[in-house]
């Protein structure tokens, strides 16, 4: 094939076509660091989303456990500055929940367990809410809160399931986003590595045409000379 192309084309086109396939290949070689910063950006974007969302997720427990200790302090002490927390924290709650359903807007899966959450939160608010009324109005009795209790237990273990389950979801798409970063980056490591020697390759090959055509020149320029000085000769 190479033979072909250089019988069927000058020496000048045949330089210009591996000194431009060589700098196209070089060029591609950038195209692709480019994209490929890009798209690791992008990965990192989305790593960096999913451990929000983790963090966001254990901040929901902490703010209804808040809620939950304020309302058996002012049940049993009867003291209204013990529950001067109590919708603060439920509030709290209820906006990082409200949160995580923006965070997870994309996703479905996730939005499922939102639904979830937050089914299972407005009942223990309920509860609480309901406890707190209760002793309030001088209705409290150990089972009244033994029932509460048990009915607030139940919302919580609702609510760990969810948000453990929401959880897993996020490492599960993390650990899939990690791998698909470091494919991505394998990929373009390989593609420029190859790319790179091909483009050496090649510009290896239009010096080593350049250095033959150079040498060939200086050869008919001294078989020129040598005809010319003979000519001489002869006259």
């Amino acid at each position: 094939m190479f033979r072909f192309v250089k019988r069927t084309l000058s020496a000048k086109a045949r330089n210009a076509i591996v000194f431009s396939s060589a700098l196209a290949l070089l060029c591609l070689c950038g195209l692709v660091i480019c994209l490929t910063i890009v798209r690791l950006l992008q990965a990192e974007r989305l790593v960096s989303h999913t451990h929000e969302v983790q963090v966001t997720l254990s901040r929901i427990a902490v703010a209804a456990s808040r809620a939950g200790r304020d309302r058996v302090e002012f049940v049993h002490s009867g003291d209204p500055a013990s529950m001067q927390d109590v919708e603060p924290a439920i509030h709290n709650a209820q906006q990082t929940i409200d949160e995580i359903k923006q965070l997870t807007l994309d996703n479905p899966v996730q939005q499922n367990h939102c639904t979830r959450l937050q089914g299972a939160f407005d009942q223990r608010v309920n509860f609480i809410r309901q406890s707190i009324q209760r002793k309030k109005a001088g209705k409290w009795n150990l089972q009244n809160e033994s029932e509460t209790q048990q009915s607030i237990v139940r919302a919580s273990a609702e609510m760990d399931g969810a948000v453990r389950n929401m959880q897993q979801e996020e490492q599960r798409l993390l650990v899939k986003r990690q791998a698909r970063s470091r494919l991505l980056f394998r990929l373009a490591i390989t593609f420029c590595i190859i790319a790179f020697l091909l483009a050496i390759t090649l510009l290896g090959l239009h010096y080593y045409m350049l250095n033959g055509e150079l040498h060939a020149r200086q050869n008919a320029e001294e078989a020129l000379r040598h005809l010319n000085a003979r000519l001489l000769d002869i006259q």
